[in-house]
């Protein structure tokens, strides 16, 4: 009894320990101030916070442990579409999937991490600009020690916001300089149909077309 409850605790220390490395990951609090305030990218961290709130002890495991979800972390260019009515959980099983693949990445600073979750009650986290700013904002951190993509983002459009083909094509180039990337967007559904949805879908079809074998993509509505 004694020794299952010692397991528990070190798995609770362990649970603690990977989200917090996670989140200072995706803040990427080392980024200039200067360029932070010209990407203007929203704090996914937020939502991510959100949803492990609502996460119990196990919830998840049997989607995280799954063949589902193994396959989807070493499959080249792997896509998952995870399809859900409202409060079913998606956003909790989002978040399990991040921090699994985050545990995938451990020590390898080949691979590269990064999330969204859309939010239907902040305007400033339901566009296609918002997501793609987010993801910029974290892989470039994770890529390399001087942010070069990010300063060189910054130095095409230093009196404009960036467009969402820059931001895209900046991605791109990210996601080339890894070995693999896993990218978790949650709620997608949350982005306004008629404001935002077929920006984001045709956003979407792009990052497929792309054809990277390192790119792995976990999308929910």
């Amino acid at each position: 009894m004694q020794l299952l409850q010692q397991r528990d605790i070190c798995r609770v220390q362990d649970d603690i320990a990977d989200t917090k490395t996670l989140l200072d990951l995706a803040r990427a609090a080392q980024v200039s101030s200067n360029i932070r305030e010209r990407l203007k990218a929203p704090d996914a961290t937020i939502g991510f916070n959100e949803a492990v709130k609502k996460r119990h002890p196990g919830t998840g495991l049997w989607f995280a442990k799954g063949p589902t979800f193994t396959t989807w972390l070493e499959k080249p260019g792997s896509f998952l579409w995870l399809v859900g009515f409202a409060g079913c959980g998606k956003s909790v099983l989002c978040s399990t999937a991040i921090q699994f693949a985050f545990r995938h990445r451990r020590g390898n600073l080949r691979i590269g991490i990064a999330f969204f979750f859309f939010t239907f009650n902040d305007e400033s986290k339901q566009g296609t600009s918002a997501m793609l700013r987010a993801l910029v904002l974290q892989l470039s951190s994770q890529v390399d020690g001087n942010y070069a993509f990010l300063s060189r983002l910054h130095d095409s459009y230093r009196d404009a916001s960036p467009p969402d083909t820059a931001l895209i094509d900046c991605l791109h180039q990210i996601v080339r300089a890894f070995k693999d990337v896993y990218i978790v967007l949650d709620v997608l559904d949350e982005s306004p149909r008629d404001k935002h949805r077929d920006a984001m879908l045709q956003c979407l079809a792009e990052l497929r077309a792309w054809s990277e074998p390192g790119l792995h993509l976990i999308v929910s509505s």
